[in-house]
């Protein structure tokens, strides 16, 4: 499964174009979104519930020990917020209905491998970067709440070795800097976009 798995995003990876250079940087940062969030809603799905509008960030830095491959880390977190409506507990014989807010902190360092395609296109080689790869999660998920229940829903957990699949394109105006776009299942992010520095590099393996 694993080599399949490989196998198709070498194939992807000839039918689209992109550019990077022997031991080039690219550093990639700015807002991310998750469209995963909704896992936190289940404790509640008995209650009516409602997510605050909620965005994250991200830090990337990606090396390229060869020309179409790259090595890289990065660090997401995101604050996520669920306003829970009519919520009832049991305390000392009596019920109580509150609406109280949960406040959900995800954090997420992960390493990855980046396939950058060959080009097509002079004009494209200096201005644009695809790429596509794997990621390795490691997630870590932290609540509080204003409610009353001594017995609220809390969780604490760190969720290790998630493997998720990433793609996004990187646009050069300059030499040196420009924007990205990215997006990456399953992960702490799925969408993510901002602003991107690579280095010079250079045209061999070894020299400049």
């Amino acid at each position: 499964m694993k080599k399949t798995f490989f196998l198709i995003l070498l194939l992807i990876s000839f039918g689209v174009f992109g550019q990077n250079r022997f031991g080039q940087i690219a550093v990639t940062g700015g807002p991310t979104y998750s469209l995963l969030r909704g896992i936190h809603r289940v404790p509640f799905r008995d209650f009516d519930n409602k997510f605050d509008f909620t965005v994250g960030g991200q830090l990337n830095l990606d090396w390229a020990f060869l020309r179409r491959l790259s090595l890289g880390a990065g660090f997401t977190y995101q604050i996520h917020r669920l306003n829970i409506y009519d919520y009832q507990y049991e305390q000392n014989g009596q019920t109580f209905t509150e609406n109280p807010t949960q406040t959900i902190y995800v954090s997420g360092g992960y390493g990855r491998v980046l396939i950058h395609p060959l080009q097509f296109f002079d004009f494209y080689d200096e201005k644009f970067d695809a790429y596509l790869g794997g990621q390795m999660h490691m997630i870590f998920f932290q609540t509080e709440n204003n409610s009353g229940d001594p017995d609220f829903h809390q969780v604490s957990v760190g969720v290790n070795q998630v493997p998720g699949v990433v793609g996004g394109i990187r646009y050069y105006p300059t030499p040196f800097f420009g924007l990205y776009a990215e997006a990456g299942i399953p992960g702490p992010y799925t969408f993510s976009l901002g602003i991107a520095f690579r280095s010079a590099g250079r045209d061999r393996f070894f020299g400049k």
